[in-house]
């Protein structure tokens, strides 16, 4: 994989999971509603997840980012979703997303492992299997 590709994937990633956390309460919320999609990307590719440093500034932008969907996302609807639910479910969605240890150990340190679980984080990884 090219550095191009590796800069686009750390963005996307987020991006997507990001706007799936803000569709699903959108939805959530009233059925009846058409579905509005509301999204950020955030960029990673600039920092080392390996080191918690690097874990922790990458968790810091998806808790700001997810402030900023969900305030966008109150703004847009009748029947706004609850601002710390939608915070919560963007940032925990797009924790899980990520997939990297680091950053989950960093998300449960905020946050209980009922917490964590409801959302697929844990301090290890899945890997697929063929």
């Amino acid at each position: 994989m090219n550095i191009a590709a590796a800069k686009l994937q750390s963005t996307l990633v987020v991006s997507l999971a990001l706007a799936v956390g803000a569709t699903s309460i959108a939805c959530a919320q009233n059925p009846a509603e058409s579905v509005m999609l509301v999204k950020t990307a955030v960029n990673y590719a600039d920092l080392n997840l390996d080191s918690p440093r690097g874990a922790m500034t990458l968790y810091r932008r998806l808790k700001d980012a997810s402030r900023t969907v969900c305030r966008q996302l109150q703004s847009m609807t009748t029947v706004p979703p609850d601002y710390y639910e939608c915070v919560e479910a963007s940032l925990g969605r797009a924790v899980h997303d990520v997939n990297r240890v680091s950053l989950a150990r960093v998300y449960l340190g905020e946050h209980r492992a009922a917490i964590a679980a409801k959302y697929g984080i844990e301090d290890t990884i899945h890997y697929a299997t063929k």
